[in-house]
């Protein structure tokens, strides 16, 4: 699954240091991964880079190497880490 907005990511720590959040609740209701946000994003540099993540994904590359691949070629273009760094990918990154 992937939420590209912004900081969707983000989790509330509760009573008992559990973390409460989006990324639990997907995880709990079977997604198998999430790819996600840790604070709000640019809108060109986050389109950017969700076409490059699903082309090389499609290709063939694992949803961590596609992930790695992506976030370079975006950094290639965006310098500033505000632009390539927020994408986290948690779950089961590798196949089977």
């Amino acid at each position: 699954m992937t939420l590209s907005g912004c900081a969707t990511g983000l989790s509330v720590v509760g009573a008992g240091d559990e973390l409460l959040g989006l990324i639990r609740g997907l995880l709990y209701a079977g997604a198998q991964s999430v790819l996600l946000t840790l604070w709000d994003v640019h809108d060109r540099s986050t389109t950017d880079f969700m076409i490059e993540f699903y082309r090389r994904f499609q290709t063939g590359e694992g949803k961590a190497a596609a992930l790695q691949s992506a976030m370079r070629n975006l950094r290639d273009r965006y310098p500033h880490p505000y632009y390539w760094a927020p994408f986290t990918l948690i779950g089961k990154v590798f196949p089977s």
